[in-house]
């Protein structure tokens, strides 16, 4: 939900070259007017998610799709892994939502941490929102070469998430 915010917040996101949403939705009470900022966002869900249900986070993405008037392209990128890319959307905001079927409450590409989040996917979501945002090459990704790449990448986020709240929580 706080992704989905930061997409959507000029406040938060005036810096942010894109927002990646794992297992997330927007509530249908902040689905309103339109994101006040031009930022690309990776949505990932999966269909197995015991914690937010898949539909409520195709239905943010519809949403989006609709308020800011973008063309919408579905293909399927690996097996059990569709891609619904919006483009051509309001200020070129951009979005590409990832259905992984049979697929918990994980983060795809990345371990197993506790088997109640349901089964992971081997899908490198990291990699593919890299790709969306223009900073590695798509196909290198879906050819299965992103995870080596891209570990850097998840070593940066990892350590810059917990900084990023706390600025965020501070006084």
């Amino acid at each position: 939900f706080m992704a989905w915010r930061l997409l959507c917040d000029s406040a938060f996101n005036a810096s942010l070259r894109g927002v990646a949403v794992i297992a997330g939705a927007l509530a249908p009470r902040l689905r309103s007017g339109v994101c006040a900022a031009n930022t690309s966002a990776a949505i990932f869900h999966g269909t197995a998610d015991a914690f937010v249900d898949v539909a409520w986070a195709e239905a943010s993405v519809a949403w989006f799709g609709g308020a800011h008037a973008c063309s919408i392209q579905l293909e399927e990128v690996a097996p059990g892994v569709s891609r619904q890319s919006l483009s051509s959307c309001s200020e070129g905001r951009r979005l590409a939502y990832y259905r992984l079927e049979g697929v918990g409450h994980t983060f795809p590409g990345a371990p197993l941490i506790w088997k109640g989040l349901g089964p992971t996917s081997d899908f490198d979501a990291l990699g593919s929102a890299l790709a969306l945002w223009g900073l590695v090459n798509d196909d290198d990704i879906l050819s299965g070469g992103g995870p080596r790449r891209c570990a850097r990448w998840l070593e940066t986020v990892a350590l810059l998430l917990p900084l990023t709240i706390l600025r965020w929580t501070s006084p």
